[in-house]
């Protein structure tokens, strides 16, 4: 598995993908382009996972004064369950460390357990409804 910083050129093949976590959270793909935009902007960090040549998940995060705040995180439903996300995830971390921010910051509902245990299972601390790691 590869997981790499996503530029202008690269991102297209993502955007099925995006499309697909979009269409979760119940939002209207309508500009694709229009958040490749927004994911490569300055203070961002948009990483993308390929497996087998194939785009098999992305994270996108900001930053945030001393923090680096996980917008996303999404991995193809064909492939879940392969250390995609965790990757991703640790990759972040790196990127977070290598910008001297000290925390990295994700929300999860309550009512999604899956996502809770998984970040729960990254050690992280809860923090009402959010969760930080200490670098």
């Amino acid at each position: 598995m590869d997981i790499h910083y996503m530029t202008n050129k690269d991102i297209v093949p993502f955007l099925p993908l995006l499309n697909s976590f979009l269409k979760t959270k119940r939002m209207n793909p309508t500009n694709l382009q229009g958040f490749s935009s927004f994911a490569l902007a300055d203070g961002k960090i948009c990483l993308g996972a390929v497996e087998s040549a194939t785009p098999s998940g992305f994270l996108l995060a900001e930053k945030d004064r001393d923090s680096l705040v996980v917008l996303a995180i999404y991995v193809d439903e064909a492939k879940r369950k392969k250390g995609i996300a965790s990757a991703l995830f640790h990759s972040a971390v790196d990127a977070a460390e290598r910008n001297g921010l000290k925390t990295i910051r994700l929300s999860a509902k309550n009512s999604d357990r899956d996502a809770r245990r998984f970040i729960e299972g990254l050690g992280a601390m809860p923090e009402r409804i959010e969760y930080s790691f200490l670098l």
